[in-house]
């Protein structure tokens, strides 16, 4: 027997004791482990999915613990669980890859599982999708660094595919151990975990995907999970895998489009305007957002409506600040408005074009939703439009309110992270989740 037959058969075993390991102190993930072919191969580092399988190279795993290997297992179930091999949409795979990792790596600790050294992890990243990480570690056009020796012959309007692989010697190179390379820092070279890759997913022929199969690719995913959940259920009372499918169905939904491109093509087709959009905002694209630029013409007015009334916490304020100043870059009002409100008006802040909008709380009280379209009236405003940020919980329209009220004649966009599908469909203005 050779010492490759040998390592297939040792790496063999560890995957099936791993497996057996899962099944019993992880029923959830184990449900979901056999649904996929796990096969060895030497073509691969180290181990992989494409969402139809997980490759292992065996060689690799024979340095790994049962518990590790399991980690790993988990961590690949987690990609296709997530649908990472169908959501990468042209963005850079190392990047993705990175920002995939960092989405999933915290919940596999806080379950109990044992990964190997040099996975990537952030506490930051805990909870978030891999859309958003990816646009806050995929480095911006200012953030590149130069790849000429003296500033001649460098087209800095280029794809930025070009330096997203990063060049050989760039950065540090040091991004295994735990602690996420941030590309926001200036670094061209993707942080690297160690271990575990999630590839695109592919048909039968090893072609790439339309979006009706990803779509119902996506569709028994769903499936999947309701069925493993349920599994879990029958096997012990936890309720581990409730929390995967309200994960899974809140990422899949984030998904499709992130709610801040959403409300900023939502006013870009509500601009009445003689402008045209010549060329891609290339450090936009970086982040996810396929939008114009060359924006000549400045608009009016935007109102911005948010709902203090115990529904935002301060870190989702922060979060909505950074998407706001990205909405705000794109479309360029003259003014911006912010109004904090819960049952009244409690503050109001102005902010000119080229500002940048910082939020923060003012109320605190109970929630009533026409403040802050009265305050539009009474200060005599005209908005482009009204973003109210709110979850939900209040009345809202014509009907139910005490004070005057008309609906009003601008386009309002509702942001909100209200589970209702029903809410505010039968008053006015669009519904983003957020």
């Amino acid at each position: 027997m050779t010492v490759s037959e040998q390592k297939f058969i040792e790496a063999e075993r560890l995957v099936a004791r791993a497996k057996s390991r899962m099944v019993r102190e992880h029923p959830f993930y184990a449900s979901l482990l056999f649904r996929l072919e796990i096969k060895p191969s030497l073509e691969i580092d180290t181990m992989a999915t494409d969402g139809k399988s997980i490759i292992y190279n065996p060689v690799w795993v024979c340095t790994l613990t049962v518990a590790e290997v399991a980690g790993v297992l988990a961590h690949e179930v987690a990609h296709v669980a997530y649908c990472h091999h169908l959501r990468k949409n042209g963005r850079d795979h190392k990047w993705w890859n990175a920002a995939c990792d960092y989405a999933i790596n915290g919940g596999l600790i806080s379950a109990g599982f044992v990964l190997p050294e040099g996975g990537l992890y952030d506490k930051a990243y805990v909870g978030k999708s891999s859309e958003w990480i990816y646009s806050q570690i995929f480095p911006k056009p200012e953030d590149q660094p130069s790849n000429s020796q003296d500033g001649a012959g460098g087209d800095q309007d280029q794809d930025q595919d070009q330096d997203s692989e990063g060049n050989p010697g760039a950065g540090s190179g040091d991004s295994e151990g735990g602690e996420p390379t941030q590309g926001d820092q200036g670094q061209s070279a993707a942080p690297e975990c160690a271990w575990g890759e999630v590839l695109d997913g592919v048909d039968d022929d090893g072609k790439a995907l339309d979006e009706a199969t990803k779509a119902e690719e996506e569709r028994k995913v769903r499936e999947a999970v309701a069925e493993a959940v349920h599994r879990e259920k029958k096997i012990n009372s936890g309720s581990a895998g409730e929390g995967w499918l309200r994960d899974v169905e809140k990422s899949l939904q984030a998904s499709e489009i992130p709610w801040y491109q959403i409300i900023t093509e939502h006013l870009i087709d509500n601009r009445v305007t003689d402008q045209s959009y010549a060329r891609i905002n290339r450090r936009l694209l970086s982040r996810g957002l396929k939008l114009p630029s060359d924006v000549r013409t400045p608009n009016g007015e935007l109102v911005l409506a948010i709902d203090t009334s115990c529904s935002l916490t301060d870190v989702e304020l922060a979060e909505i600040e950074v998407h706001v100043n990205e909405i705000v870059e794109v479309i360029e009002p003259n003014i911006v408005h912010v109004v904090y409100c819960d049952t009244t008006v409690k503050h109001s802040d102005t902010f000119d074009r080229g500002d940048y909008v910082k939020l923060k709380f003012h109320g605190g009280g109970g929630t009533r939703f026409n403040p802050p379209f009265n305050w539009v009236v009474h200060n005599d405003i005209e908005p482009d439009a009204l973003i109210y940020f709110t979850d939900g919980g209040g009345s809202v329209g014509p009907r139910g309110l005490n004070d005057p009220f008309e609906v009003p004649s601008y386009p309002v966009i509702w942001a909100t992270n209200w589970q209702d599908p029903n809410f505010l469909c039968e008053e006015f203005g669009e519904i983003v989740k957020i």
